[in-house]
């Protein structure tokens, strides 16, 4: 009988081994919907929304190893730019000696890639850029330089699912 139960215990515990396993394997193909009051994204990262007073927009994964930050620009105050991709060649213009790629550009989408180093960090970003009736919005997906290949089409995953509402 005790040899019964041993047996059974260690089944039930090889099951859920494998069924652990298993689950941690599929959760990162598992997609949640974030949201803001301006923005919704789609990320298959556990990501918190915390309060950062250089951002609009601030999530972070829960070991802080990837960032999606996001700031907005008011159309009225930026008169001499008329369109998203004016926008986006103004950003880019302005600060073009930090950025290592160029500016890529599809119908509805405009981004590139930059790094920036501080004293502690060396971080890759996705930077896109957004619109809606009252605003322009930058977004940025970041992570450390030596996880680019890790995330970087996921970056772009996330950023293709990004719907701004209008306020």
């Amino acid at each position: 009988m005790k040899r019964n139960i041993i047996i059974i215990l260690l089944f039930l515990v090889a099951a859920f081994v494998v069924a652990f396993c298993f689950y941690g394997n599929e959760k990162s193909k598992i997609y949640k919907t974030y949201s803001t009051d301006d923005l919704s994204f789609d990320s298959n990262q556990a990501l918190l929304e915390k309060s950062n007073s250089e951002y609009d927009v601030y999530f972070e994964n829960l070991t802080g190893d990837v960032i999606v930050s996001g700031k907005k620009d008011s159309k009225t105050k930026l008169s001499s730019v008329n369109s998203l991709k004016e926008y986006s060649k103004f950003v880019y213009d302005n600060n073009k000696n930090n950025y290592f790629s160029d500016l890529m550009e599809s119908e509805d989408k405009s981004y590139f890639y930059h790094t920036y180093q501080n004293k502690e960090d060396n971080v890759f970003y996705v930077r896109t850029f957004f619109e809606n009736d009252i605003s322009y919005f930058i977004i940025d997906f970041a992570c450390q330089v030596s996880e680019r290949k890790e995330y970087e089409k996921e970056f772009l995953k996330w950023a293709n699912s990004i719907k701004i509402f209008n306020s």
